[in-house]
């Protein structure tokens, strides 16, 4: 008898690990995602002239829709970008923010901007999400270069 409960605790042990194990596992998965996504993001709108011009562009939202396809990028749901001025949304997919930039030198006369884009880590799995209740907020962000406006 004496055996058969000392199993037990080890049993135990071992799938708190394994379920450890796999969380962190999805969520390096996730991340990675997330940020090849963001990257590939601030190419195509350094191309293209911005997150403005992007969104009236067809080629532009069907490149960054097409590579989010391949790279199987998705927020899980609703993105929430923070509330306030100069913050966008594009088409569920990143949030990004205008920042003036003193771009001097570039080109006497045109303004210029960056923009911060923020992509979100979807951490939707069902066991984590059971125990943690608001874990979906995390994000990567990165710049883009100064754009001209």
């Amino acid at each position: 008898m004496r055996d058969s409960l000392g199993g037990i605790p080890i049993l135990a042990i071992v799938t708190v690990f394994i379920v450890v194990a796999l969380g962190y596992m999805a969520f390096n998965v996730n991340y990675t995602k997330a940020f090849r996504m963001k990257n590939k993001v601030i190419d195509i709108l350094e191309i293209y002239g911005g997150p403005v011009k992007c969104s009236s562009s067809v080629n532009c939202k069907r490149a960054i829709k097409n590579y989010s396809n391949e790279i199987g990028y998705s927020t899980g749901g609703k993105i929430s970008c923070p509330s306030g001025n100069n913050y966008g949304q594009f088409e569920n997919l990143f949030c990004w923010k205008r920042i003036p930039s003193d771009a001097s030198g570039l080109d006497e006369g045109s303004s210029y901007s960056t923009y911060e884009i923020s992509t979100k880590i979807n951490i939707d799995i069902p066991i984590i999400r059971n125990f943690v209740v608001n874990i979906s907020s995390f994000y990567v962000n990165g710049q883009t270069s100064p754009i001209k406006d």
